[in-house]
């Protein structure tokens, strides 16, 4: 209890959008991804799953003191806080990645590797990069913010590298049915545990909910629950199928300029 309660009287000023405290952990992730892309982007499988479990292990770590600082109350008794419920979708890394490790499958590993990619890349890019509301008084709470979205980049553009030569539609389209299993998982959370729980809304898609999600959010007042729901898995395609060009495009690229200066070294031995 020491310990949660330290975490919670460790406060700082709510950081802004680009602040110091921002940017540095814009700089960090940026720096972490370009170092496992040029060091391990054709690493063994074995070394890449050490570093994607490494990666859950924070993530985890981190979500349990996120739970426990909303949960215990201050004389420790446990109150559990169900609205913040670990099933936001930039928390869904948490439940994919493992089967990374226990699948065989070799065309469900691919559709896993292109799910977090691309569908959890851009989510926590987007986040990473404008966090808006997510800034609170308490580091604990921010530096999880920063360090939680920024792993989805990390992992999202190393794993595109890692596995680039395997990138593809099929493989994207493969990956977009990870994302509309776990969306359906939290729509049958809202409408069974969250049904009478006020503040309950996973992913942000309650059907009673106000959601905080940028743009669509505005439409949800004057159109149908579902007409709102569609709304959200188009526009998560999009984006996403856009982060799977733009990755690839990259690759592409790169590819086209290492060739060339193969080329050159060949022409002047």
């Amino acid at each position: 209890m020491a310990i949660i309660e330290a975490l919670k009287n460790w406060t700082m000023e709510p950081p802004t959008l680009f602040s110091g405290f921002h940017i540095f952990f814009l700089v960090l992730a940026l720096s972490v991804t370009a170092v496992l892309i040029h060091f391990f982007k054709d690493s063994s499988e074995k070394t890449m799953k050490r570093i994607v479990l490494i990666s859950w292990i924070v993530l985890v770590l981190f979500e349990i003191g996120k739970q426990a600082m909303f949960s215990f109350a201050p004389d420790g008794t446990w109150n559990y806080e169900w609205k913040k419920f670990p099933f936001q979708f930039c928390e869904t890394p948490m439940y994919v990645i493992p089967f990374l490790f226990f699948i065989k499958n070799e065309r469900i590993k691919n559709a896993i590797l292109h799910f977090l990619s691309t569908f959890a890349f851009f989510a926590g890019f987007a986040l990473l990069l404008l966090p808006f509301t997510m800034f609170t008084a308490s580091v604990f709470l921010n530096i999880r913010t920063m360090v939680q979205h920024g792993i989805q980049v990390i992992l999202g553009l190393y794993l595109f590298a890692w596995n680039r030569k395997n990138a593809s539609l099929k493989g994207f389209l493969e990956g977009s049915y990870i994302f509309l299993i776990v969306l359906t998982i939290a729509v049958i959370l809202n409408f069974t545990v969250g049904k009478d729980i006020p503040g309950f809304n996973m992913f942000y898609v309650s059907k009673k909910e106000d959601s905080i999600i940028m743009i669509i959010k505005r439409i949800k007042p004057y159109v149908p629950w579902f007409i709102f729901l569609l709304s959200y898995i188009l526009g998560f395609y999009f984006c996403a199928i856009a982060s799977y060009f733009i990755e690839f495009e990259s690759y592409r690229i790169s590819l086209k300029i290492q060739l060339k200066r193969e080329a050159k070294v060949e022409c002047e031995n």
